[in-house]
């Protein structure tokens, strides 16, 4: 199951808490530490890195998260500087992964991973897209990629 919300400015500060742990050296949640992915985290050189807050900030920022580099000057303007994507396996497939032998926990986690990487291309191709204002009304442009 595919969630999507929106992220508006200081909104990335829930995702850095959560990820920060408890301060007792246990996370604060079960979910392993995210990594980046998609076509934009590849043509940034983040792909299949570990997401840390740096990075992170520079990057709902409107920056390049190597450089500092600003990606679109226009970035301040936004209300939304990103989309959440949560991608859930249904109950029964955690519960497999949970309960099954390491073989079968491995064969899951590779379906789920294989299954979010073809979704999230998908996405890419069809529904990335970046909308631009100017005098002559809205102008709707396909969008470099995800991360």
């Amino acid at each position: 199951m595919l969630s999507v919300a929106k992220v508006h400015w200081g909104g990335e500060l829930y995702y850095l808490s959560a990820a920060a742990g408890r301060g007792d050296g246990l996370p604060a949640f079960v979910e392993p530490l995210g990594v980046w992915t998609g076509s934009l985290a590849e043509a940034l050189g983040l792909a299949a890195r570990v997401v840390e807050p740096v990075s992170m900030r520079a990057l709902l920022a409107g920056a390049d998260p190597e450089t500092g580099e600003i990606l679109d000057s226009r970035h301040h303007r936004v209300r939304i500087i990103g989309f959440d994507c949560t991608f859930a396996a249904p109950k029964s497939v955690s519960l497999l992964h949970a309960l099954g032998t390491p073989e079968i926990a491995r064969t899951v986690q590779f379906a789920h991973s294989t299954s979010v990487d073809a979704v999230l291309s998908y996405l890419e191709r069809h529904a990335a897209r970046v909308r631009r204002r100017s005098r002559g009304g809205d102008e709707v442009r396909q969008a470099t990629g995800f991360c």
